[in-house]
């Protein structure tokens, strides 16, 4: 019996933690993700930290299962408990450079492109601290905000600076320069 009630524990800790459509676009399950938008799943059911499928999907690289939730209407501007957004997610991702790709649907898609985390920092100051000048691009062309401010008072200029990201200072002092 007490094997039975642990199972069963953690069956239900695990729908709590990581709910199954968050988990498969954690895992890329592109079919289970398709079932569930047919299903009128909720697509932003959040996971224990907050984080939606769309969030996790984008964070991983998971451009397919991205395109889909985007198609079928998942909040792109949700936050999860830090404060990040998807867009965040995808410029920081688990890839050396995240990925780009990714947050050019969500810019495509309209997401507000100066949301902050707990933080203060905006997907602006992610993209220059990476030094992801595509991206970067991409967010000014969609009106970020060069001149927004973390907590302590950084811009995104001063966080390339500080960081060695000397394309991106480059870039983001001819934009400043034109405004």
């Amino acid at each position: 019996m007490v094997i039975l009630l642990s199972f069963s524990l953690a069956v239900y800790l695990e729908g709590r933690i990581r709910p199954p459509l968050v988990k498969a676009a954690a895992v890329n399950h592109l079919v289970q993700i398709q079932a569930a938008i047919s299903n009128q799943v909720n697509l932003n059911v959040r996971d224990i930290n907050g984080a939606t499928a769309l969030m996790v999907a984008s964070e991983a690289g998971n451009f397919e299962i991205v395109k889909v939730l985007v198609q079928a209407g998942a909040d792109i501007n949700a936050e999860d408990v830090n404060g990040q957004t998807a867009l965040m997610l995808a410029i920081d991702g688990t890839g050396f450079n995240g990925h780009p790709e990714i947050a050019n649907v969500l810019i495509q898609a309209g997401v507000d492109v100066n949301a902050k985390n707990i933080k203060g920092w905006t997907a602006l100051m992610s993209a220059a601290s990476v030094g992801d000048s595509s991206t970067l691009t991409h967010l000014i062309q969609a009106g970020a905000d060069i001149n927004a401010e973390t907590d302590d008072g950084s811009t995104a200029l001063e966080i390339a600076s500080k960081v060695g990201q000397t394309s991106i200072v480059n870039i983001l002092r001819k934009v400043g320069e034109k405004k």
